[in-house]
């Protein structure tokens, strides 16, 4: 599926990656926590999208999700003593590397992402994770 970042670019994603975790509402409507479809990605390209307040709960939701393409080994942990190197994320606070990574916010309008508007209306009254089930 075609994702439009708010930078102009244009990111392919399949259904499987695109959560369906917090889905608000149509675009154009608000939502009071100001909830937002995000677009996270590494070096290689797009990785998830998924919907959240902000860039720091986007990356935690991520990872509870299990998308696990930013953790780190323990044992690179232990030789960081000033605990600096790496970024704690999720609900079990674990370290991720984010030196590669990338955030951008995904711009829906109602005429160009009508499709995709209704498959997250689809999904979610059907209690599925992704648009890829």
């Amino acid at each position: 599926m075609k994702l439009y970042a708010e930078d102009g670019y244009t990111y392919e994603l399949d259904g499987e990656n695109i959560l369906v975790n917090d889905w608000p509402v149509l675009p154009g409507e608000r939502h009071p926590h100001n909830l937002r479809l995000w677009l996270i990605g590494n070096e290689f390209g797009p990785v998830v999208a998924l919907w959240a307040c902000n860039e720091q709960e986007a990356f935690d939701t991520m990872l509870d999700h299990n998308y696990e393409q930013f953790l780190v080994d323990e044992k690179d942990v232990e030789d960081d003593p000033d605990g600096d190197k790496y970024t704690y994320l999720g609900n079990a606070s674990e370290p991720c590397n984010l030196d590669y990574s990338w955030i951008k916010h995904v711009r829906l309008e109602k005429d160009r992402d009508f499709e995709l508007c209704m498959k997250f209306a689809v999904a979610r009254a059907m209690c599925l994770d992704n648009l890829g089930e």
